[in-house]
């Protein structure tokens, strides 16, 4: 039976649960979006909550929507858990995260998009496995104050939704925020002539902007300033904000001391507060996916060596310093090699940013994060089809434009930067709404200034004919990953009589998962619990040697094995049992069986 495409399980899903006004996506016309109604849109709140509310009603035995909190603005932050089959002790969780960082809006529908699908195709094989074997939390929006300014009427993409620092230190805050002079409906940038400027243009596409190189001989033209006014007469123009702090900084693992944008302490926004109690009070939880800005599955994060040492691994040259230990960076390539098709085309961006969610779930609560940026502005044209072009008996276009532009190159020691590469991608597929050209403009302060520059969310938010292929990949990605989570098994259990009533009893327990019980970072971090293994004595039994209770610390995935041995006084082992238990990795239990004389 084919799985239903995204398109259809929204349809599906709004059909349910449309509002007159609750599912309006009307959006200002600054990039291409789809037509209100399909499942891959972009979602305001409103719109948001209608799905959720539309995916339980649709599957009340899956699906039931929680609040985790509410944001600083006092927008409910949504989720919904999945589950089906039995709620056996220790049944794993998986936590998938979306709209973290705030112009990741097109997040919250991968994270829709995938909860849906889970939801709707149970009888198939990967949906059915993974909800029968794990829980799964979905937050398909943790900032959506953040998301709310991607439907403003004037769109401006900085991100900040916490409290406002009083940045010119002129005693008020948030008096000169930027304004959009020319009335295109958003904020971009100013290039203002100055002779303290550091900016001059990219010899390779004047649209463009590289920082002058003294060593070179270069001298800056420019300074490059967020579209706006002096409003406060400090000669600085759109410095002090109404708003500073971002959710996606706020984390405490690897926070910003005395940064604006990190906020005024660690777990300050609410948001951030919210979502570390709910991960404290969820200890199932052993998975976390995040559709956001940050990826560690094609990008390789910074690695070090395993510390050496035992539990704990104390000394403080073993602190967490935003790398990943050794061990743990092996899972993620695994995993990222076995998404490598799913995900050809994501981009590579940073794994483990300070302050970040990301970095707070691997460092300070030793759960491996598997991150999975949606989209970035490609550096690069599209390459063109060599196999046809030679079909056609030409010169395929890929040499003749490399040809092309060894001619054309400024003769310069520098090469094209980066946003060369962006425009080079917006004028071969016809995405022109997401630069705008560089237009004069009289300032009433500043005199002669050119505004233009990149569009609010150009280079993170992609195109309507991408988000269909996005969102199905990160689906498919999401429900194979039932598979990986670890589970104890007791493989074996069995006595031999050594005296009259004197008997050896021999205990294996494994796990056969990709995933190790306890991560290197969670040992570290010592904040997940280790399995409990206990033994169901029968009456009048003594225990020789050995204990009846133990904590089973580290068992390895891909076969990682703990062995047990008692010498156990009793009649015999038919009713002797072995227990193991966990808060994540399901729990195990077999009855004694003597072995063969």
């Amino acid at each position: 039976m084919p799985r239903p495409s995204p398109a259809v399980l929204g349809g599906l899903c709004l059909a349910l649960c449309a509002t007159p006004t609750g599912l309006s996506n009307t959006l200002p016309e600054i990039l291409p979006v789809a037509s209100p109604g399909r499942a891959t849109d972009l979602l305001d709140q409103d719109a948001l909550s209608a799905r959720l509310l539309g995916l339980a009603a649709g599957h009340p035995d899956r699906a039931q929507t929680f609040l985790l909190g509410e944001s600083r603005g006092g927008v409910p932050i949504e989720g919904v858990r999945l589950s089906a089959g039995e709620d056996s002790i220790g049944k794993p969780a998986i936590l998938l995260v979306a709209g973290i960082q705030a112009q990741r809006v097109f997040s919250a529908t991968m994270a829709m998009v995938a909860a849906e699908e889970a939801a709707a195709t149970y009888g198939l094989t990967d949906a059915k496995h993974l909800l029968d074997f794990a829980t799964v939390y979905v937050i398909p929006r943790l900032n959506p104050d953040g998301a709310a300014a991607r439907f403003e009427s004037v769109l401006m993409d900085d991100g900040a939704t916490g409290h406002n620092v009083d940045n010119d230190r002129d005693g008020h805050k948030g008096e000169d925020g930027p304004v959009d002079l020319n009335g295109d409906g958003k904020i971009t940038w100013m290039r203002v002539a100055d002779p303290e400027g550091t900016w001059i243009e990219d010899p390779f596409d004047g649209r463009a902007h590289v920082e002058a190189d003294a060593s070179h001989g270069e001298r800056g033209l420019w300074k490059i300033v967020r579209e706006g006014l002096d409003q406060d007469g400090d000669d600085q123009v759109a410095e002090d904000s109404a708003a500073d702090g971002h959710v996606s900084r706020n984390f405490p693992a690897g926070f910003e001391e005395h940064t604006a944008a990190a906020g005024f302490f660690a777990g300050d926004e609410p948001e951030v507060r919210a979502m570390m109690e709910f991960v404290v009070e969820h200890p199932e939880i052993a998975l976390v996916v995040t559709f956001d800005g940050t990826d560690n599955l094609k990008s390789k994060p910074d690695t070090e060596e395993d510390p050496a040492g035992g539990r704990g691994f104390g000394g403080a040259r073993n602190l967490p310093n935003g790398k990943v230990l050794q061990s743990d960076a092996d899972l993620l390539a695994e995993f990222g090699r076995r998404a490598k098709e799913l995900r050809k085309d994501s981009p590579a961006v940073d794994a483990y940013p300070k302050g970040s969610f990301q970095r707070w779930m691997y460092e300070a609560r030793g759960i491996l994060t598997l991150d999975m940026a949606a989209w970035a502005m490609p550096t690069e044209a599209p390459k063109p089809d060599a196999d046809a072009e030679e079909d056609a008996g030409e010169e395929p276009a890929e040499e003749a434009m490399e040809e092309s532009a060894k001619d054309e190159a400024p003769a310069s020691w520098r090469e094209a930067s980066e946003d060369v590469g962006r425009l080079a991608w917006v004028d071969a597929t016809g995405n022109n709404d997401r630069f705008q050209n560089w237009e004069p403009y009289n300032h009433p302060t500043l005199g002669g200034v050119f505004i233009g520059g990149w569009s609010p969310y150009a280079q993170v938010e992609p195109p309507t004919n991408e988000r269909e292929a996005i969102a199905t990949a990160a689906t498919s990605f999401l429900l194979s990953l039932g598979e990986p989570l670890a589970q104890v098994e007791v493989t074996s259990f069995t006595a031999k009589k050594l005296s009259r009533s004197l008997w050896r009893v021999e205990a294996s327990v494994e796990n056969n998962s990709l995933l190790p019980l306890i991560t290197k970072s969670g040992a570290r971090a010592r904040t997940t619990r280790p399995a409990r293994m206990e033994l169901a004595l029968p009456d009048k039994a003594t225990i020789v040697a050995g204990e009846a209770k133990q904590l089973i610390r580290q068992l390895d995935g891909s076969g990682g094995r703990a062995e047990f041995t008692w010498l156990i006084d009793m009649n015999s082992p038919a009713q002797l049992g072995l227990k193991v238990t966990t808060d994540h990795a399901g729990s195990a239990s077999m009855t004694c069986t003597e072995e063969d004389k």
